[in-house]
């Protein structure tokens, strides 16, 4: 079968899903390209979307026009990551041009985060000029709103949106609401197929007035569990150099002081187990935090002796944390993943986390790790489930690490996510 997928970038969470999905349907035999606005990786079935000059000045115009039109119109709160307003025109990515840099007409197409490069107009387009069925991944709830990649406690993309608090709005006639229905124009007019990473985006997806009566599958991210494994531990800490005998709690994420991302609580977190400790029989200085991310901030808040990595060389650079650690803390607010999630819990290692995205698949209670209601109890709820998972013996914490491994082969591997959308495939064509 021949596979187009579209994304903005190969790179980033979003980018390396889609691009380990293409690489993924290449060695189960189907002629697959990635379409990217931005390539950064060193591989000719990536096709980089190349603009005239024309259209290059037309871009940088554009992006100009509205960045300006932006500040003077309306305030954004940027939690809510907002890209409502178009910053492109569709002259300049249009279906013909995408078209016209492929060698193939695809049998299918599949879209991943696709924010500032792909409009609805265009996936309109694109579905009338080749005929081919089109599945969307929601890698956030970008496709489901208009304009915000997370809602929060936002539940306005229901209906409409309108009154959007993202940009500070009262009018049930703001931008947003302008964006669904331009959205709505032409998405209603395509038989487009949703794919979920998440039963909470799958539950998202049912419930929004853009995608609600269309089909809707839920297909986990998968990672590739021939890096993403168990390993030794103490061998992982010495190429990380950090002490054998310590027990090391990961924490990570692109953007460390991203508000969503919750690093805040995770300080909190750290201030009360430091607490509890002191009363309690676990030596504080037994204890070891190791911090990824980018931050142009200082850590010294973090209670405990910590290594902080801030570039991540690749994914076994990546893989190498999660097998040095002993339990894995995502403290996301708001996700659609975190991927990181997927990928601890496929090297065996036990996540610790809030009760959002990804974790209500892949987090059991006491099997994998501990999910986390959000409340006014949540700092000492995560100290408490790091302390549990700490004082296991290795008897107990061998058990929860081979069915973090075994939860990971079931619902993350590779053939695993290849089969269902294989499924997809065929159940799109049996209609």
């Amino acid at each position: 079968m021949k596979i187009l997928h579209i994304t903005t970038h190969d790179s980033g969470g979003a980018g390396k899903a889609a691009y380990r999905l293409h690489k993924n349907f290449l060695v189960y035999g189907h002629h697959s390209r990635m379409l990217v606005q931005q390539k950064t990786v060193d591989d000719p079935t990536v096709i980089e979307f190349m603009p005239s000059l024309i259209d290059k000045i037309l871009i940088s115009l554009n992006y100009r026009i509205y960045n300006f039109i932006e500040k003077i119109l309306f305030q954004k709160d940027e939690k809510y990551v907002y890209r409502g307003t178009p910053k492109h025109s569709g002259t300049v990515f249009s279906a013909g041009k995408i078209l016209k840099q492929l060698s193939f007409k695809p049998d299918f197409i599949i879209l991943h985060w696709i924010s500032e490069f792909i409009d609805s107009n265009i996936i309109f387009e694109l579905y009338n000029d080749t005929l081919a069925p089109i599945a969307w991944r929601f890698m956030d709830m970008g496709a489901l709103t208009g304009g915000c990649h997370y809602s929060f406690s936002c539940k306005r993309y229901i209906n409409q949106c309108g009154q959007c608090p993202a940009l500070f709005s009262r009018s049930k006639n703001d931008i947003s609401h302008k964006m669904l229905l331009r959205k709505h124009q032409y998405l209603r007019k395509i038989d487009i197929l949703s794919v979920a990473g998440s039963t909470e985006i799958y539950q998202q997806t049912q419930s929004s007035f853009l995608f609600r009566s269309k089909k809707i599958y839920k297909i986990l991210i998968a990672v590739d569990e021939n890096i993403f494994k168990p390993a030794d531990k103490i061998e992982a800490k010495k190429q990380l150099g950090i002490p054998h005998n310590k027990k090391v709690i990961f924490w990570g994420a692109k953007y460390i002081w991203e508000e969503r991302k919750g690093f805040s609580q995770f300080i909190d977190c750290l201030q009360n187990i430091r607490d509890e400790f002191l009363v309690g029989n676990i030596n504080p200085n037994d204890v070891f935090i190791l911090i990824a991310g980018n931050t142009n901030k200082d850590l010294k808040e973090i209670f405990f002796q910590y290594k902080h990595i801030e570039y991540i060389e690749n994914d076994k650079h990546l893989a190498l944390m999660y097998q040095a650690a002993d339990m894995f803390v995502c403290t996301s607010i708001a996700d659609s993943g975190p991927m990181m999630i997927n990928e601890s819990i496929m090297c065996g290692t036990p996540v610790v986390t809030f009760d959002i995205g990804v974790a209500q698949d892949l987090v059991i209670n006491g099997k994998t790790g501990y999910r986390i209601a959000i409340d006014e109890q949540k700092a000492q709820q995560l100290s408490f489930a790091v302390k549990n998972i700490i004082s296991l013996d290795n008897n107990a914490y061998q058990e929860m690490s081979n069915n973090c491994r075994a939860m990971g082969l079931d619902n993350c591997s590779l053939k695993k996510e290849v089969e269902q959308f294989q499924l997809l495939f065929n159940d799109f064509q049996g209609r």
